[in-house]
Protein backbone atom coordinates (compact mmCIF):
# COMPACT_ATOMS: atom_id res chain seq x y z
CA UNK A 1 0.00 0.00 0.00
CA UNK A 2 1.50 3.58 -1.00
CA UNK A 3 1.05 5.96 1.17
CA UNK A 4 1.08 9.52 -0.76
CA UNK A 5 1.94 11.83 2.02
CA UNK A 6 5.89 11.85 2.22
CA UNK A 7 5.22 12.61 6.45
CA UNK A 8 3.52 9.50 6.79
CA UNK A 9 5.33 7.53 4.35
CA UNK A 10 8.58 7.83 6.65
CA UNK A 11 7.05 7.66 9.95
CA UNK A 12 4.94 4.43 8.78
CA UNK A 13 4.80 0.79 7.49
CA UNK A 14 1.63 -1.16 5.92
CA UNK A 15 1.13 -4.38 6.13
CA UNK A 16 -1.29 -6.20 4.35
CA UNK A 17 -2.02 -10.03 5.35
CA UNK A 18 -5.07 -11.79 3.45
CA UNK A 19 -6.02 -15.33 2.33
CA UNK A 20 -6.05 -16.22 -1.78
CA UNK A 21 -8.37 -17.98 -0.46
CA UNK A 22 -11.25 -15.34 0.51
CA UNK A 23 -14.50 -15.89 0.66
CA UNK A 24 -17.14 -13.43 -0.92
CA UNK A 25 -17.70 -11.87 2.41
CA UNK A 26 -15.06 -11.17 4.54
CA UNK A 27 -13.40 -9.11 7.32
CA UNK A 28 -11.43 -6.42 8.14
CA UNK A 29 -9.12 -5.41 11.29
CA UNK A 30 -6.83 -2.62 11.19
CA UNK A 31 -4.07 -3.33 13.91
CA UNK A 32 -2.17 -0.07 15.32
CA UNK A 33 2.26 -1.34 16.33
CA UNK A 34 1.28 -4.36 13.58
CA UNK A 35 5.08 -5.42 13.59
CA UNK A 36 4.62 -5.37 17.67
CA UNK A 37 1.28 -7.34 17.53
CA UNK A 38 3.30 -10.15 15.59
CA UNK A 39 6.45 -10.07 17.69
CA UNK A 40 5.39 -10.08 20.36
CA UNK A 41 1.70 -10.71 20.51
CA UNK A 42 1.71 -12.79 18.34
CA UNK A 43 -0.91 -12.15 16.51
CA UNK A 44 0.03 -14.19 13.44
CA UNK A 45 -1.69 -17.44 15.36
CA UNK A 46 -4.55 -16.29 15.19
CA UNK A 47 -5.19 -14.90 11.18
CA UNK A 48 -8.47 -15.91 10.20
CA UNK A 49 -8.84 -17.09 6.26
CA UNK A 50 -12.19 -14.95 6.25
CA UNK A 51 -9.80 -11.48 7.98
CA UNK A 52 -8.40 -8.84 6.03
CA UNK A 53 -5.39 -7.73 8.45
CA UNK A 54 -4.01 -3.99 8.06
CA UNK A 55 -0.66 -3.91 10.34
CA UNK A 56 0.25 0.16 10.73
CA UNK A 57 3.77 -0.08 12.26
CA UNK A 58 5.31 3.37 13.44
CA UNK A 59 9.41 3.62 12.04
CA UNK A 60 10.34 4.92 15.72
CA UNK A 61 8.91 5.53 19.25
CA UNK A 62 9.48 9.28 18.32
CA UNK A 63 7.02 8.75 15.07
CA UNK A 64 4.66 6.66 17.23
CA UNK A 65 4.01 9.64 19.44
CA UNK A 66 3.54 12.01 16.18
CA UNK A 67 1.28 9.97 14.77
CA UNK A 68 -1.36 8.64 18.00
CA UNK A 69 -1.20 10.93 20.40
CA UNK A 70 -3.21 13.97 19.83
CA UNK A 71 -1.30 16.43 20.36
CA UNK A 72 1.42 14.97 17.90
CA UNK A 73 2.23 16.42 14.82
CA UNK A 74 0.90 13.94 12.56
CA UNK A 75 -1.93 12.96 14.18
CA UNK A 76 -5.04 14.75 12.33
CA UNK A 77 -3.13 13.75 9.32
CA UNK A 78 -3.23 10.40 10.56
CA UNK A 79 -6.31 10.03 10.90
CA UNK A 80 -7.56 11.36 8.21
CA UNK A 81 -5.61 9.11 6.13
CA UNK A 82 -6.66 5.79 7.74
CA UNK A 83 -10.32 7.07 6.86
CA UNK A 84 -10.08 8.73 3.87
CA UNK A 85 -7.77 6.94 1.50
CA UNK A 86 -6.52 3.83 3.32
CA UNK A 87 -9.62 2.12 3.84
CA UNK A 88 -11.40 3.12 0.48
CA UNK A 89 -8.56 2.42 -1.45
CA UNK A 90 -8.44 -1.14 0.68
CA UNK A 91 -12.47 -1.39 0.32
CA UNK A 92 -12.51 -0.34 -3.65
CA UNK A 93 -9.77 -3.77 -4.04
CA UNK A 94 -12.06 -5.99 -2.51
CA UNK A 95 -14.62 -4.82 -4.85
CA UNK A 96 -12.71 -5.40 -7.46
CA UNK A 97 -12.12 -9.17 -6.31
CA UNK A 98 -15.88 -9.61 -5.31
CA UNK A 99 -15.45 -9.25 -1.71
CA UNK A 100 -17.37 -7.45 0.41
CA UNK A 101 -16.25 -6.39 3.45
CA UNK A 102 -18.71 -6.77 6.30
CA UNK A 103 -16.70 -5.49 9.23
CA UNK A 104 -14.18 -3.15 10.22
CA UNK A 105 -12.18 -3.23 13.38
CA UNK A 106 -9.65 -1.31 15.12
CA UNK A 107 -7.13 -3.02 17.28
CA UNK A 108 -4.49 -1.28 19.53
CA UNK A 109 -2.67 -0.87 22.66
CA UNK A 110 -1.96 1.80 24.71
CA UNK A 111 -1.47 4.80 22.28
CA UNK A 112 -2.42 2.54 19.49
CA UNK A 113 -5.78 2.10 21.06
CA UNK A 114 -6.02 5.57 21.82
CA UNK A 115 -6.01 6.36 18.45
CA UNK A 116 -7.83 4.16 16.96
CA UNK A 117 -11.19 6.10 19.47
CA UNK A 118 -10.22 9.28 16.77
CA UNK A 119 -9.79 7.40 14.18
CA UNK A 120 -13.51 5.87 14.50
CA UNK A 121 -14.57 9.28 15.86
CA UNK A 122 -14.08 10.65 12.27
CA UNK A 123 -16.02 8.10 10.25
CA UNK A 124 -18.06 6.75 13.05
CA UNK A 125 -20.16 4.50 10.07
CA UNK A 126 -17.30 3.44 9.26
CA UNK A 127 -16.44 1.39 11.77
CA UNK A 128 -17.79 -1.81 13.85
CA UNK A 129 -15.79 -2.89 16.16
CA UNK A 130 -12.58 -1.03 18.71
CA UNK A 131 -10.86 -3.75 20.23
CA UNK A 132 -8.78 -1.27 23.06
CA UNK A 133 -6.01 -3.43 24.96
CA UNK A 134 -4.77 -0.80 27.69
CA UNK A 135 -5.69 2.41 25.69
CA UNK A 136 -4.09 5.17 26.78
CA UNK A 137 -7.16 7.23 27.93
CA UNK A 138 -7.19 10.57 30.28
CA UNK A 139 -9.56 13.14 30.91
CA UNK A 140 -10.05 14.06 27.30
CA UNK A 141 -11.57 11.22 26.23
CA UNK A 142 -14.82 11.78 28.54
CA UNK A 143 -15.69 14.49 26.21
CA UNK A 144 -16.45 11.76 23.12
CA UNK A 145 -19.62 9.94 22.92
CA UNK A 146 -19.43 6.59 21.10
CA UNK A 147 -21.39 5.66 18.05
CA UNK A 148 -24.24 3.16 19.54
CA UNK A 149 -23.65 0.71 16.49
CA UNK A 150 -20.23 0.31 17.98
CA UNK A 151 -18.62 -3.03 19.74
CA UNK A 152 -16.30 -1.46 22.13
CA UNK A 153 -14.03 -4.48 23.65
CA UNK A 154 -11.91 -2.65 26.53
CA UNK A 155 -9.42 -4.33 28.31
CA UNK A 156 -7.58 -2.96 31.52
CA UNK A 157 -5.56 -4.20 34.24
CA UNK A 158 -5.71 -2.92 37.93
CA UNK A 159 -2.19 -2.62 38.39
CA UNK A 160 -2.02 -0.15 35.61
CA UNK A 161 -2.13 3.07 37.53
CA UNK A 162 1.67 2.59 38.35
CA UNK A 163 2.60 2.72 35.14
CA UNK A 164 5.19 5.74 34.36
CA UNK A 165 6.08 7.24 30.94
CA UNK A 166 9.36 6.36 29.89
CA UNK A 167 9.28 9.88 27.51
CA UNK A 168 8.27 12.54 30.22
CA UNK A 169 8.45 10.31 33.33
CA UNK A 170 4.42 10.74 34.37
CA UNK A 171 2.51 8.47 36.06
CA UNK A 172 -0.28 7.87 33.37
CA UNK A 173 -3.69 6.04 36.06
CA UNK A 174 -4.67 4.19 33.23
CA UNK A 175 -6.68 1.90 35.04
CA UNK A 176 -8.46 5.05 36.42
CA UNK A 177 -9.40 6.54 33.13
CA UNK A 178 -10.58 3.57 31.55
CA UNK A 179 -12.83 3.13 34.27
CA UNK A 180 -13.67 6.66 33.90
CA UNK A 181 -14.51 6.38 30.47
CA UNK A 182 -16.36 3.00 31.06
CA UNK A 183 -18.61 4.52 33.23
CA UNK A 184 -19.12 7.03 30.46
CA UNK A 185 -19.45 5.19 27.21
CA UNK A 186 -21.61 2.01 28.65
CA UNK A 187 -25.09 3.72 28.58
CA UNK A 188 -23.76 4.73 24.80
CA UNK A 189 -22.71 1.86 22.88
CA UNK A 190 -22.54 -2.35 23.07
CA UNK A 191 -19.39 -2.51 25.45
CA UNK A 192 -17.48 -4.98 27.19
CA UNK A 193 -15.80 -4.07 29.86
CA UNK A 194 -13.15 -6.57 31.27
CA UNK A 195 -10.40 -5.58 34.06
CA UNK A 196 -7.65 -7.76 35.35
CA UNK A 197 -4.58 -7.67 37.86
CA UNK A 198 -2.00 -7.27 35.33
CA UNK A 199 0.35 -4.77 34.08
CA UNK A 200 1.06 -2.07 31.45
CA UNK A 201 3.10 -4.87 29.54
CA UNK A 202 2.85 -6.95 25.90
CA UNK A 203 2.65 -10.44 28.02
CA UNK A 204 -0.68 -9.42 29.60
CA UNK A 205 -1.58 -8.14 25.98
CA UNK A 206 -0.40 -10.98 24.47
CA UNK A 207 -1.61 -13.79 26.95
CA UNK A 208 -5.65 -11.74 25.96
CA UNK A 209 -5.58 -11.54 22.63
CA UNK A 210 -7.07 -14.60 21.77
CA UNK A 211 -10.09 -13.27 23.68
CA UNK A 212 -9.90 -10.14 22.28
CA UNK A 213 -9.70 -11.35 18.52
CA UNK A 214 -12.61 -14.02 19.14
CA UNK A 215 -14.80 -10.88 20.19
CA UNK A 216 -14.13 -9.53 16.60
CA UNK A 217 -14.80 -12.49 15.17
CA UNK A 218 -18.38 -13.30 16.80
CA UNK A 219 -21.03 -12.41 14.56
CA UNK A 220 -23.53 -10.14 15.79
CA UNK A 221 -26.81 -8.44 14.48
CA UNK A 222 -25.95 -4.70 13.83
CA UNK A 223 -27.75 -2.34 15.74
Amino acid sequence: MHIRDNDLQKALTVQIVYSKNAKQQAKLLLVQDGADYVELGGIACHYKPDTIYVLLSPASSKDRFELYHPEGKLFEAFCTWCNETLIPEITYVCQQKGIELTERGLLGDSLGGLVNVYIAKKHPAQWSHLLLQSAAFSERELAITPAPHWHVYQLIGRKEDAFVSPRTGEQKWFYHWNCQVASSWHVHTNLTFIETDDEHLWTFWEQTLPDVLEFFEERRERV
